[in-house]
């Protein structure tokens, strides 16, 4: 299964149109297993990568993804085959207050431990992982063509930042003749985030549905996380005995408690009863469709998501073949 590839709008980037998360690399993914995976991914034609200067720091204390990502390339000297794309500008994991590091001190000190750790020369794709609204939008993109300008990175992009900001960003970059933020990443996927429930951290961005119309309207590629939302689809497919008509029937003991209240909704329930039936005329996992209606929206899209086995990779590939019909994808939109 050879992936097919794609162009970041405004940039010479070709890239897989599946991104694969590193952001367990070092916690659920061990270094050995990283490498199969990243061997697995690149035999398949896969060269995108997403990591982050604070992967996986709140278990290892370190920049683990980076590190197994970095020694993976120099074994295979694949420095020329992968796109790479990084991070930094997160607050200290320590801090209770999350106190933004989008600051020039800051992110100059992440993208120096990111290049060494990487053994890159040059960093493909570089995001802020967040935003530091306190800052004028010109003043922190100043800062990213400064790295630009040094060679240090070729592109950057914006990671949970608001449409609002992100347009700002897009006036600038035309009033200066510069290219810009490239790509943004915020959390979106078919299962629709219950908005009752305060946010674990809320310094990040989630999309919905009316904001695809804005990425259609800019062109610029979006590359959500936690696009298949946990896989709470397959979840709710695995107890589809206790969970039907809109409604729980029982207890469920194999779905966390908070994933339950920030996804268990009535919507959602009544979005699997849809797959359900897609996945009876169709034979599509709940995986495969759940791809599916990223790759069938009208806008330029690449998923981001994470696995931690062989088998699992295996799986995200061959779902990521599947297509829906325009009656499939009216009847997801719509509900």
């Amino acid at each position: 299964m050879i992936m097919e590839m794609t162009g970041i709008a405004g940039t010479d980037l070709q890239v897989s149109d599946l991104c694969l998360g590193t952001g367990n690399f070092g916690a659920s993914v061990q270094e050995r297993d990283a490498f199969a995976l990243l061997d697995k991914y690149l035999a398949a034609g896969g060269n995108f990568l997403d990591t982050a200067s604070v992967y996986c720091a709140w278990v290892t204390g370190d920049n683990s993804s980076e590190q197994f990502i970095g020694k993976w390339l120099k074994s295979r000297n694949a420095y020329h085959e992968m796109v790479i794309a990084t991070k930094g500008g997160h607050y200290d994991l320590e801090d209770p207050q999350k106190t933004s590091r989008i600051t020039r001190q800051g992110l100059e000190e992440d993208l120096d431990l990111s290049l060494g750790t990487l053994g890159c020369d040059c960093i493909p794709l570089y995001y802020l992982h967040r935003d530091n609204e306190e800052k004028p939008v010109e003043e922190i993109m100043d800062i990213c063509e400064s790295f630009v300008k040094k060679g240090k990175i070729r592109y950057y992009a914006f990671s949970n930042w608001t449409r609002k900001r992100f347009n700002e960003a897009i006036r600038l970059a035309a009033k200066k003749g510069i290219t810009g933020p490239v790509t943004l990443s915020n959390q979106y996927s078919l299962a629709r985030r219950n908005n009752k429930i305060p946010s674990v951290d809320p310094t990040t961005v989630a999309f919905e549905a009316e904001d695809l119309t804005w990425l259609q309207e800019t062109g610029i590629t979006f590359i959500p996380y936690t696009s298949i939302a946990g896989g709470i689809f397959d979840k709710i497919h695995n107890n589809c005995d206790l969970i039907y008509d809109g409604k729980v029937h029982g207890a469920i003991s194999d779905i966390p408690q908070a994933v339950q209240e920030l996804y268990l909704t009535q919507e959602n329930i009544s979005c699997y009863e849809i797959m359900r039936s897609i996945h009876v005329n169709q034979g599509y996992s709940m995986l495969a469709i759940s791809l599916a209606y990223l790759y069938g929206l009208d806008c330029a899209l690449i998923p981001l998501l994470s696995v931690r086995t062989i088998r699992q990779l295996e799986e995200v590939l061959k779902a990521s073949k599947v297509r829906l019909s325009a009656e499939e994808m009216m009847m997801l939109g719509r509900r």
